[in-house]
């Protein structure tokens, strides 16, 4: 099976606030796909709040296969797709595995 890279998939971007929080590091990165919508939550003290919809860390999305009924990257790299034309072999081989 050919290894793909969460920085070289074109649903992968890095935030600004990951930016100045960890640089080019491995926590920076964000998947577009794996995004939590926006929903309440009940807090026993304060009462329901809502919860800002936000995009996972890829370090997430390539954990495990599903979460909450959502697919997710797992190990393999399931939704990988290249984002530089140079990586279009890579994606040929990946897929046809």
């Amino acid at each position: 099976m050919e290894k793909v890279l969460c920085k070289d998939c074109k649903h992968s971007f890095i935030p600004f606030q990951s930016f100045l929080w960890h640089g080019f590091n491995t926590y920076a990165y964000k998947c577009k796909i794996s995004f939590k919508e926006t929903h309440e939550e009940f807090d026993p003290v304060t009462g329901p709040k809502k919860v800002k919809g936000e995009y996972q860390s890829c370090s997430v999305a390539r954990i495990g296969s599903a979460v909450y009924g959502k697919e997710r990257c797992g190990e393999e790299g399931k939704f990988w797709a290249p984002k530089n034309n140079k990586d279009l072999f890579k994606f040929i081989k990946h897929i046809s595995q």
